[in-house]
């Protein structure tokens, strides 16, 4: 075959594009400070720093909106203080929200700390009629820089224990 008739090679297939990576099911909204409540009537420690696990307590017969909060080793330490609680709970009990909470660090010569710390997120879609951070609690929005802090990254998995 002369060399100007040789078919062409065959073109190259169209490269596909990179996958997106999935989107978020749940979308920050903030940082939520309140007051853990109750805590000499539990014999659990609270330790500065540590995670702790959040507990919906709707039969609680002193307050239906009740989150009681447990450390890691599964010991009560008190409960999410009742205003903060009375805003979140429903938010939590449609799957609208998503909490993870923390401990920060002691102020002074506490004997463990007052305060919690609650990372909310929101279930992408979902839109929140009602403010959250009117009850008393402090809600603080998440910059780049407090969004991404080591003691929320460390956190794989949501801090509520869903109710059965």
């Amino acid at each position: 075959m002369d060399e100007k008739h040789q078919p062409s090679p065959p073109p190259e297939p169209p490269r596909a594009l990179p996958p997106r990576p999935p989107e978020p099911a749940y979308l920050p909204i903030g940082e939520y400070v309140t007051a853990l409540v109750g805590g000499r009537y539990h014999q659990g420690e609270r330790r500065a720093e540590e995670r702790v696990r959040l507990l919906r307590e709707p039969e609680n017969p002193h307050d239906p909106f009740a989150l009681r909060v447990f450390n890691l080793a599964g010991e009560s330490i008190g409960y999410v203080a009742r205003h903060a609680a009375r805003e979140l709970s429903p938010g939590l009990d449609l799957g609208a929200l998503r909490v993870q909470a923390f401990l920060p660090r002691l102020r002074g010569a506490e004997p463990g700390p007052r305060d919690l710390y609650l990372l909310l997120e929101r279930r992408r879609g979902v839109v929140l009629f009602r403010p959250i951070g009117n009850g008393g609690g402090w809600l603080f929005p998440l910059s780049p820089e407090r969004q991404d802090r080591a003691r929320y990254s460390r956190l794989e998995e949501p801090a509520l224990t869903p109710r059965s």
